[in-house]
């Protein structure tokens, strides 16, 4: 198995509300190259954010 396999998953909606922000918010850090927010995984048509990447 990979590391990106063993690590622990939070949906994108859950990452807003620990920021206090919009789903919309977290789109465009994304899409914001300058603030190298992480990359998500897609899984089922839903973005998933890696927990060691958001901390």
């Amino acid at each position: 198995m990979s590391e990106r396999e063993n690590e622990i998953m939070i949906p994108a909606p859950v990452i807003a509300k620990e920021f206090g922000v919009t789903r919309r918010t977290i789109n465009r850090w994304m899409n914001n190259k300058a603030m190298e927010f992480p990359i998500p995984a897609e899984i089922n048509n839903r973005l998933f954010f890696a927990r060691s990447q958001i901390e």
